[in-house]
């Protein structure tokens, strides 16, 4: 009897494996917006800067291809219908729908360049 591969579910942990190309970029992405995470709590007005980039991204989106990309209007969803912590708890979440999340997050200017890569330095070779 043959066995079909069963895809996990999106709210399943993935568990990766650093030695591999695409799981490093997934590792990079936790660990950055795990600093990312912090940084809100401590400062929860950062969360407009999010909010201003995904505006931007979407209007730019829409003035080009006459709609926004699916990613972003699922992030606008997420902005309009989750409390900060259900938006934390996706950026430091180690589900597969986390990971995907977090490929199109809106988050980047949360974090200055040095705190970027002090947040990869301890895993070493995450850094480069």
């Amino acid at each position: 009897m043959k066995r079909h591969y069963q895809f996990p579910k999106a709210s399943d942990v993935c568990v990766l494996n650093p030695d591999h190309d695409h799981d490093r970029i997934v590792l990079r992405s936790r660990l950055s917006h795990q600093a990312i995470a912090e940084k809100l709590r401590r400062d929860p007005s950062l969360f407009e800067v999010a909010q201003a980039n995904l505006k931007r991204w979407m209007d730019a989106e829409i003035q080009r291809n006459g709609f926004p990309a699916h990613a972003h209007k699922e992030w606008a969803d997420i902005f309009r219908s989750k409390t900060r912590a259900e938006i934390l708890e996706i950026l430091t979440s180690e589900t597969y729908d986390a990971d995907r999340l977090r490929s199109s997050a809106p988050f980047c200017g949360i974090l200055t360049e040095q705190e970027h890569l002090g947040a990869l330095q301890p895993h070493g070779s995450l850094a480069a």
